[in-house]
């Protein structure tokens, strides 16, 4: 195992996420941080490629929306 070099500690989670690119998908978040997170996807997501992603936290009906870089 390397040396880890993020700033912010991640957290394990399994949530769907929607994201965006050309299209819309639904694959899952594995894990998040203040950041970044993971999703985990059939598609390959190019680094540098902005995306928009779409998930709801725990207790909460209403998804949250953010833009994201792929790294």
């Amino acid at each position: 195992m390397g040396i880890e070099k993020r700033r912010h500690p991640r957290v394990d989670v399994d949530w769907p996420v929607t994201y965006s690119v050309e299209a819309q998908f639904v694959e899952r978040l594995t894990n998040i941080s203040a950041g970044g997170a993971y999703i985990q996807s059939h598609r390959p997501l190019w680094a540098d490629t902005v995306i928009h992603l779409a998930f709801a936290l725990p207790g909460q009906s209403t998804p949250m929306q953010v833009k994201a870089k792929v790294m």
